[in-house]
C-alpha cells in the first residue's frame, strides 16, 4: 500500500529553487558572498600572530604530506613541539593545503579563512530556510552573521579557523539530518568533530529542533548521529586520551570559584552582540564573586531568559528556538563542566550567535511583513549591515600587525602575562632587547610560575652576552616546567657558544629525551658532536634529523658544511643542493655551495650562488670576496 504524500511534505522535500523560485534563492546567496568579501577584504593584508607561529610557521607536519598520519594521531601543536590538548586534524589539514599552495604567505591563509566563513554563513542561510521556509528571515540572519565584528577573531586570526570550519560541517550535518541523508550526515558530523571539539553539542541542538518545531525524532537517523559521536568520544578517552582538555598549568579552580565568571561572560556576550565595541583577544582566566556587578547582570539576564523559556515551552516560538540555541551552544565553553584557559572569548560566540541573529532577524521580518513598516524594516537591516560591516573592517586592522595587536590588547588587559610575554617576544625579534627584557620581567612579576617568560628572558640575556644570567634562567625554566624542550635546547646553545662541549651535548640529549620529535635538538646535537671532534656521531644525528623530517633544509646544509670541512667537496655540493631544493631562499646554503664550487673550480656556478647569497642579504665572509670577484658577471 502506497504512503500518502501530502502537499506540505512535497514542498519541504523539494529543492529551495522549486519552492521559492531561482531568483529568490540565488540573489540572497550572491548578497551573502558579496558582503563577506567586502567586509573581510582588508584582512588579507594581515600577518601571522600568536598561535599562528606554532600551528603554521614552526609546524613541520603541515609542510610535508607524508606527515598526514601524524596530524590525525597527535595534538594540533605536535608539529611544532608545543603542548596543545586540542585534537583538530581537519584544521591542520587545511593548513597543509595552504602551505602546499603558497608556503608561508599569509594572504593564502587569510583567503582560505574568509572562504570558510562565507561557507558557514551560506549554511546558516540554508538551515534557517529549511527550518522556517522564509527567504527573508534566512537572508537577514545570514547577513547579520557574516558581517558582525565579534566574528573577526574566528576569521581574521588564522588560528581561529577551527570555528568556521567546524560550524560549516555542523550545519551541513543538521541539514542532512532534516533531509534524512544518513550517510552524508555521519560523514559531515565526523568532519565537524575532527575540526573542533564543540561539535559534540550538535545532537542537543537537533533535539531542540525536534522539540521546538514539533518534529518527531527519527530514531534511525538520530541513532546514526549518536553512534558517530560515541565513536569519537570513545577514541578521545582511549586512543587519544592524552589530548583530553586539561587544567591550565595543572590547576583547576573549584566549580563555585569559576561559576560566577560564567555569568560575567554572559553579560558581556550580550553586550558585545548588541554593541560590539572594545573587542579584543585577551580576557584571561579571572575569577569573580557573585557580588560582582557583571555577575549580577548576567544572573539577571539568565533568570529572565529561563522564565521566558518556561513560559514559551508550550508555544515553542521562533524566539524560544533562538534563545534556547544560544544557551545550548554556549555550554561547552561556559567553564561549567571543566576549566578552560579563559572565562570568555569572542570566538566562542561563533555558534551561539546564530540564535541571537535569528531573533533580531525575526523582529525585522515582522516589521517587513506588516506592510506599513516594510521600508523601515529594510532601512533597519541596511543600517545594521553597514554598522556592523564598518566595525568589522575596522577590527580587521587589530589583527593586521603584531605590534599594534599587542599594544591594543594590553590597553584592555594590562596585567595579562600572556600578552606581555608575546609583546616581549615581538620586541625581541625587532631587536629592541631592553624593551623585551622589561616586558619579560613584568610577566615574571605578574606570574612567577610562567616558565616561558624565564626562557624568553634567558634568550635575551644570552644575545646580550650575559651567558651566566641566561644559564640560571634556563635552569629556573626547567625547574618550573621540566617537560618543555625549549630551555634544554637553548641551554645547549648557550653552552656551545661558551665552548662547553660536553655540557652542550648533555643539554641537547635532554631536549631529545623530553621531545623526540623536536628536530632542532637533533641538528644541534649533531653540531655539538662535530665541535667535539666526533664526526661519526655528528653524521648519525644529522641523518636522524633528516629521517624525522625529510624537509629539514638546515640538516642538509650542516651535512654539507661537515663534508666541506672534511675536504669532500663533491659530497658537500650534493647536500647543499638538497638544502636549496627544499629552501631556495636559503642564503647561508647559497654562500656555502659557492665556496664548494669555487674549490671544485666550477667558477661560474660559484659566482652565481655568490650573487644569489648577496641578493638574499646574506653576509658572505670577507675572505671569499677577492677570490670570487674576478668571476662575477657585470
Amino acid at each position: 500500500m502506497k504512503k500518502k504524500v501530502t502537499r506540505k511534505k512535497v514542498a519541504q522535500e523539494a529543492p529551495p529553487e522549486a519552492r521559492f523560485g531561482k531568483r529568490q534563492v540565488y540573489l540572497p546567496i550572491i548578497a551573502i558572498i558579496l558582503c563577506g568579501c567586502i567586509v573581510y577584504a582588508n584582512s588579507l593584508q594581515g600577518q601571522m600572530l600568536l598561535d599562528d607561529t606554532h600551528l603554521i610557521k614552526n609546524n613541520i607536519y603541515i609542510k610535508n604530506w607524508s606527515k598526514i598520519k601524524l596530524i590525525f594521531t597527535e595534538s594540533i601543536g605536535a608539529g611544532a613541539a608545543r603542548p596543545f590538548s586540542f585534537y583538530r586534524p581537519l584544521q591542520s589539514l587545511t593548513y597543509m593545503v595552504d602551505y602546499s599552495l603558497g608556503k608561508l604567505n599569509p594572504v593564502g591563509y587569510h583567503l582560505h579563512s574568509i572562504i570558510w566563513h562565507i561557507a558557514a554563513s551560506l549554511c546558516v542561510y540554508w538551515l534557517i530556510l529549511l527550518l522556517f521556509q522564509d527567504t527573508f528571515l534566512s537572508l537577514v540572519t545570514a547577513l547579520l552573521f557574516i558581517v558582525h565584528p565579534v566574528h573577526t577573531e574566528a576569521v581574521s586570526y588564522i588560528s581561529g579557523r577551527a570555528d568556521p570550519l567546524s560550524l560549516t560541517f555542523m550545519l551541513l550535518t543538521f541539514i542532512f539530518y532534516i533531509k534524512d541523508r544518513r550517510s552524508l550526515m555521519a560523514a559531515t558530523y565526523a568532519v565537524a568533530l575532527l575540526s573542533r571539539e564543540n561539535a559534540v553539542i550538535l545532537p542537543f541542538l537537533i533535539l531542540l529542533y525536534n522539540y521546538s518545531l514539533k518534529r518527531k525524532v527519527s530514531f534511525g537517523t538520530f541513532g546514526t548521529l549518536a553512534a558517530t559521536l560515541a565513536v569519537y568520544v570513545v577514541a578521545r578517552v582511549t586512543i587519544l586520551k592524552d589530548l583530553l582538555p586539561h587544567a591550565v598549568n595543572g590547576y583547576s579552580p573549584p566549580f563555585l570559584d569559576r561559576f560566577p565568571g560564567s555569568f560575567v561572560a554572559l553579560a558581556k556576550y550580550v553586550r558585545l552582540l548588541f554593541l560590539p565595541f572594545g573587542l579584543h583577544m585577551e580576557y584571561g582566566g579571572k575569577l569573580f564573586f557573585f557580588s560582582d556587578p557583571g555577575a549580577l547582570i548576567g544572573i539577571g539576564i539568565f533568570i529572565a531568559s529561563l522564565v521566558f523559556l518556561i513560559m514559551k515551552a508550550r508555544t515553542r516560538s521562533l524566539v524560544f528556538f533562538g534563545v534556547a540555541w544560544f544557551y545550548i551552544a554556549i555550554l561547552p565553553v561556559s567553564n561549567v563542566f571543566y576549566t578552560i584557559n579563559a572565562y570568555m572569548a569572542e570566538h566562542w560566540l561563533y555558534v551561539p550567535s546564530i540564535g541571537f541573529f535569528l531573533i533580531i532577524a525575526h523582529g525585522i521580518q515582522r516589521l517587513y511583513e506588516s506592510g506599513t513598516f516594510k521600508t523601515l524594516a529594510i532601512a533597519i537591516l541596511a543600517c545594521l549591515v553597514i554598522f556592523y560591516g564598518v566595525l568589522t573592517m575596522k577590527q580587521n586592522y587589530y589583527w593586521k600587525e603584531p605590534l599594534v595587536f599587542y599594544e591594543k590588547t594590553l590597553h584592555y588587559a594590562p596585567d595579562s602575562p600572556t600578552v606581555n610575554n608575546d609583546l616581549g617576544f615581538h620586541y625581541y625579534h625587532m631587536n629592541r632587547k631592553e624593551e623585551a627584557i622589561a616586558a619579560f620581567k613584568k610577566v615574571v612579576a605578574l606570574s612567577p610560575q610562567y616558565a616561558g617568560a624565564y626562557n624568553n628572558l634567558a634568550n635575551t640575556y644570552r644575545d646580550l652576552g650575559k651567558n651566566e644570567e641566561a644559564i640560571a634562567l634556563y635552569k629556573k625554566t626547567i625547574e618550573i616546567d621540566p617537560q618543555s624542550v625549549y630551555p634544554f635546547n637553548n641551554l645547549g646553545n648557550t653552552y656551545r657558544a661558551m665552548g662547553k662541549k660536553d655540557e652542550a651535548i648533555e643539554a641537547y640529549k635532554e631536549a631529545v629525551r623530553v621531545n623526540p620529535r623536536f628536530i632542532d635538538a637533533y641538528n644541534n646535537l649533531a653540531s655539538a658532536y662535530y665541535d667535539a671532534g666526533n664526526v661519526e656521531e655528528a653524521v648519525r644525528w644529522y641523518n636522524l634529523a633528516i629521517e624525522k623530517n625529510p624537509q629539514y633544509a638546515e640538516a642538509y646544509n650542516h651535512l654539507g658544511i661537515l663534508y666541506y670541512n672534511e675536504n669532500k667537496n663533491k659530497e658537500a655540493i650534493e647536500y647543499f643542493k638538497k638544502a636549496l631544493a627544499l629552501k631556495p631562499d636559503f642564503g647561508y646554503a647559497h654562500s656555502n655551495i659557492a665556496f664548494a664550487y669555487y674549490y671544485e673550480r666550477q667558477y661560474d656556478l660559484a659566482a652565481a650562488h655568490y650573487e644569489e647569497a648577496l641578493r638574499l642579504g646574506y653576509a658572505v665572509p670577507k675572505a671569499f670576496i677577492p677570490l670570487i670577484e674576478p668571476y662575477r658577471k657585470r
